[in-house]
């Protein structure tokens, strides 16, 4: 067992021939191993995980870690023996449209579109008679009218002498 620190969980590990990166529970990243090329992405030469207390608590998190908003570290990557590429790999959150990798970064899809994945895809227009909902993650019927928009169906105005207040799929 790796002591990543209290409570951590690693999602994702990668490793090289002389040292390991792990991504975190809480989207960080903790590198440790040989370092004299800079391959841990520190901005120095110096190793780390080789001696007693580094590690846990002590190995530092990688100051790049994080995403823009809207984005989620989905892998980190580890090439070559002698690289600095240890490093996140971002997607826009499902509701969310761009380039994670870009400055451009995520942006929320717009009123009458919706993203249901995780990943660069554009957002996709409702359909008929429905609206965005679940922070631009799905589509329901909107109020009068009925059917599954979640399913992409159409959705079609209430029977004579029936009222739909609310949006959704009743």
């Amino acid at each position: 067992s790796i002591d990543l620190g209290a409570g951590r969980t690693p999602v994702a590990i990668v490793a090289s021939w002389f040292y390991t990166c792990a991504l975190l529970d809480d989207e960080t990243i903790k590198c440790w191993g040989y370092n004299v090329h800079g391959q841990l992405g520190r901005g120095d030469v110096t190793s780390w995980g080789l001696h007693r207390n580094e590690m846990g608590e002590h190995l530092p998190a990688l100051a790049f870690c994080g995403c823009s908003p809207g984005a989620q570290i989905i892998a980190v990557s580890a090439e070559g023996n002698t690289s600095t590429t240890s490093m996140r790999v971002c997607a826009c959150e499902a509701g969310f449209t761009g380039d994670a990798a870009s400055a451009a970064s995520c942006v929320a899809c717009e009123a009458g579109t919706y993203k249901s994945g995780v990943g660069s895809a554009v957002c996709t227009s409702c359909p008929v008679n429905a609206v965005t909902v679940e922070g631009g993650m799905s589509c329901a019927c909107a109020a009068g009218f009925t059917g599954d928009a979640s399913g992409g169906e159409s959705c079609t105005a209430c029977r004579a002498g029936a009222h739909k207040s609310v949006t959704g799929s009743a």
